[in-house]
Formats: C-alpha cells, structure tokens, sequence
C-alpha cells in the first residue's frame, strides 16, 4: 500500500536488491531516514483497500521502523479497521495466510498458489498463477475471487 522504493529511490528498481549510485539499498536508506516510512506516498492499491470494512496487515520490519509505520497507517487507513501482524521473514506469510489469500510484490515466495502478485520491475521473472497491473485488475480479480462487486 505504500510506495517505499519510489520515496528511497525516486523509481522502481528493476531488481528486488537494488544497490544505488551511493552503494545503499534500500534498506540502508530507511535506516538513514526513517521517517521514509511515515512520509512514502499510497500506491494506487490503497483505493482497493479502504473499499473493506476491515484489512489484516502481514509486514516484515525492524522493530525500529514499526513506530513510523503504525503512522502511516493511521495516516491513511483511518477510515477501516485493521490488524497488524508483524513477521520475521516474509516466508512467514504464507503460513499466516493458509488458504486465504495474499496481496504483495515480493519476488521471492516458495509458492504463489495463493498470492495475488502486484506487478513490479523486479519480480516480472516470476510465473504466477494472479499478476495485477493495477487497481482496477485488482478490483475484479477480488470481485472473481469473493463472488462480490467490492
């Protein structure tokens, strides 16, 4: 929901491990700053999330970073409830999410059965079985997947 790489990087990097000119990921750039994480922009998906009631969040981040975080979110999920589940490693995902589904753009999942893949620069490599472009394919893959207009 939030656009982290176009904030840190002023555009999506076309591999999930960036490296910048100055030799800093992206990681090493929210370090510098963290208030990155309070002050990236919505991506476009944001519209198709405040559409429910209520969201659960899965996240992967220092215990640091999650201060600015619950900001942003309350910046801009104010409108739904939500549940925030704070994870160690993004694999963890799929065992939270079981047979329900999940929407992210990380390129790395041991399995996608139950991914709802957002299109990113790094992770057009990946064969998966629901890939979005944007809100509105997102909006319709929901709708095919509920068996309700949201």
């Amino acid at each position: 929901m939030r656009d982290l790489a176009k904030k840190a990087f002023e555009k999506d990097p076309d591999i999930w491990d960036y490296i910048d000119e100055n030799g800093r990921s992206i990681y090493n750039i929210i370090e510098e700053d963290k208030s990155i994480l309070e002050t990236a922009s919505p991506t476009p998906y944001l519209k198709v999330a405040l559409k429910f009631p209520f969201i659960s969040i899965l996240t992967c981040q220092p215990p640091d970073w999650i201060p600015f975080t619950e900001k942003w979110i309350r910046k801009y999920l104010s409108s739904v409830s939500y549940d925030i589940t704070y994870l160690s490693h993004q694999e963890e995902k799929l065992k939270v999410i079981g047979y329900n589904y999940l929407i992210d753009d990380y390129p790395k999942f041991s399995s996608y059965n139950n991914i709802i893949l957002i299109d990113k620069p790094y992770n057009r490599n990946i064969k998966v079985p629901i890939r979005v472009e944007n809100s509105n394919k997102l909006e319709k893959i929901i709708d095919i997947i509920t068996g309700e207009k949201i």
